[in-house]
């Protein structure tokens, strides 16, 4: 019994370690939340971090280019467990759809999240690395990741959601005192 106690101190010793490694954005960033937007560089530095300090449930696909040669990446967060399967995962969700009623994981869903479209509504953006914060890092929601595989696409359009930051970030602000 005394080792069973040991165990389970250690355990959740583990458990509270690894979600006090992750930052916040407001952690991350040079600057907090709210007061400028995030330039793309730093955005995907955000999720690359994510990925670095919790690979077992964070991984980056970079899905190719913009036009301007900005990364554009897809964050993907689920638990420990599926993060190992992902593949297989994948491949049972293929054949599911085509009908082939593979049901190994029939039970988990896939949340697919575009969070910012045009380049001058930041603010999806903006939420998009907190959701990945909160997910990872508050225990209510780890449920969520249980029983799912959350996709990410911090901003459909990396080209236009830069211009507008920098624009924002170089203008605006500093007409209104902000920098």
């Amino acid at each position: 019994m005394k080792h069973f106690f040991l165990w389970m101190l250690c355990a959740v010793a583990h458990v509270l370690a690894a979600q006090a490694v992750v930052k916040s954005p407001d952690e991350f960033l040079p600057y907090k939340s709210g007061t400028r937007f995030t330039p793309h560089h730093l955005m995907v530095a955000y999720y690359e971090y994510l990925s670095s300090v919790r690979p077992d449930q964070v991984r980056i696909e970079q899905m190719g280019l913009t036009a301007e040669l900005r990364p554009q990446i897809l964050c993907i967060l689920t638990s420990a467990a599926h993060m190992g399967r992902l593949e297989q995962i994948r491949q049972s969700n293929l054949n599911r759809v085509a009908g082939q009623n593979e049901s190994a994981y029939s039970d988990l869903a896939f949340v697919w999240l575009g969070m910012s479209v045009h380049g001058n509504e930041p603010a999806g953006s903006e939420a998009g690395m907190w959701l990945a914060y909160d997910l990872l890092t508050n225990p209510t929601y780890a449920a969520y990741l249980e029983k799912s595989v959350v996709l990410i696409d911090p901003s459909q359009n990396p080209d236009g959601y830069n211009r507008y930051t920098q624009w924002y970030n170089g203008v605006v602000q500093s007409q209104i005192g902000m920098q």
